[in-house]
């Protein structure tokens, strides 16, 4: 390869080739030409319109709890919900782009219709690097080869941007009322459950609770006193002679009765204190989940209530908004490639590609045409040089 590119190692070379292949290269630049000239003249222009909308962002923000991630989402569902397939067939309908009426032809209308429109964000030159910046702004655009009609179909996708933001914000309004609502019911009608169920396990469990700890101490101290005092007077009637401890022997029984007695109610007290702990459990259960409800009740009210009042910022449109700042325009210039570039862009390419045809004819087609190139090529001094005769 390095000896087949050896015949064109100067400037000198290079004219030459161009003149040996001069017809050559007019002819690819024509068809270059021509070819652009077509393109140019075939192509049909594409026009841009765009309008501006502002996002303004509620003044209570905070109060309602609006955030921009909120904000985000909610644009990004707008979206969706204006460039849904139904609302661009009704948009082709509606303008007459469809050259037919059935079904599938009006669908791959709509799916073409959705490739030139977009609706996107935009943001603050100080917020785009921010962290969860909300938009301040939206850009609705749509590219058509008519003007007019670009401009038509960017006002009606900004109408439709504005009507669904209001219906999307009271609808999610409506439905956080209505979901707080139920909450509410629900979690009350629990509490009033728990609230019964506390109520009769305290009415069946009454002596086991734990206030009655002491009073239950205090019985069975009493009880053992009254214990040891008749201990005592069995032990003195036991020690008495037999005369007369025959004269009391009734009393004797008595008093042994009452011992036994007394021990059994302490017995069954301290049975029912070892069940207290257990009763308590199961009451600090119903009320650890009573104190759940109510918090959790707490919670809807506080939020119920953050709902109402964003209904009412709904109401007085004090709330994030949309406004038209500026309406599509009928577009004066294509933003599509201009035929004068597209002339020029074609007959540059063809003059390159020429070239590198030619080039590449030269370096498969190698041949010795001057004497300078016998002497660099092969080492060999020519003894004549014959020059092209032209007859």
């Amino acid at each position: 390869m390095a000896g087949q590119m050896g015949q064109i190692k100067s400037i000198h070379d290079m004219i030459g080739m161009i003149q040996r292949r001069f017809w050559m290269i007019v002819m690819i630049c024509a068809m270059g030409a021509i070819m652009a000239i077509y393109v140019a003249t075939t192509r049909e222009h594409v026009y841009r319109s765009a309008a501006l909308i502002q996002i303004e962002l509620p003044l209570v923000q905070n109060m309602i709890g609006a955030k921009a991630a909120d904000t985000t989402h909610e644009l990004q569902l707008i979206r969706h919900r204006v460039l849904a397939r139904d609302r661009m067939i009704d948009l082709v309908k509606t303008y007459n782009l469809s050259s037919g009426d059935t079904a599938d032809t009006l669908t791959q209308t709509a799916e073409t219709l959705r490739t030139n429109i977009d609706i996107r964000p935009l943001y603050d030159q100080d917020g785009v690097w921010a962290a969860n910046a909300p938009p301040s702004g939206l850009i609705v655009e749509a590219h058509s080869k008519d003007p007019e009609l670009a401009a038509q179909l960017a006002n009606e996708l900004v109408r439709a941007v504005l009507s669904e933001n209001s219906t999307q914000r009271q609808r999610s309004t409506q439905e956080a009322l209505k979901f707080f609502e139920r909450e509410a019911g629900r979690v009350t009608v629990d509490i009033e459950r728990i609230e019964l169920q506390i109520s009769e396990f305290k009415r069946i469990n009454a002596p086991l609770l734990a206030h009655n700890l002491v009073s239950m101490r205090s019985q069975i101290e009493e009880m053992r006193l009254q214990g040891m005092d008749i201990a005592q007077r069995i032990t003195a009637i036991e020690s008495l002679p037999n005369s007369q401890f025959e004269r009391r022997s009734d009393e004797l029984e008595r008093l042994k009765a009452q011992s036994q007695s007394i021990g059994q109610g302490i017995a069954a007290i301290q049975n029912k204190l070892a069940a207290v702990p257990a009763v308590e459990r199961k009451l600090n259960v119903l009320e650890r989940e009573r104190k759940r409800l109510e918090k959790q009740y707490s919670i809807i009210t506080e939020r119920y209530a953050e709902a109402e009042l964003t209904a009412q910022v709904e109401q007085t449109q004090r709330s994030s908004r949309f406004q038209v700042l500026e309406e599509a325009m009928v577009p004066q210039e294509p933003v599509s490639r201009s035929r004068k570039r597209i002339l020029i862009f074609g007959s540059v390419a063809g003059l390159l590609f020429a070239l590198t045809v030619t080039l590449m004819i030269e370096v498969l087609n190698p041949a010795i045409r001057r004497a300078e190139h016998l002497e660099r090529d092969l080492g060999i001094m020519p003894v004549v040089s014959i020059p092209t005769v032209r007859v």
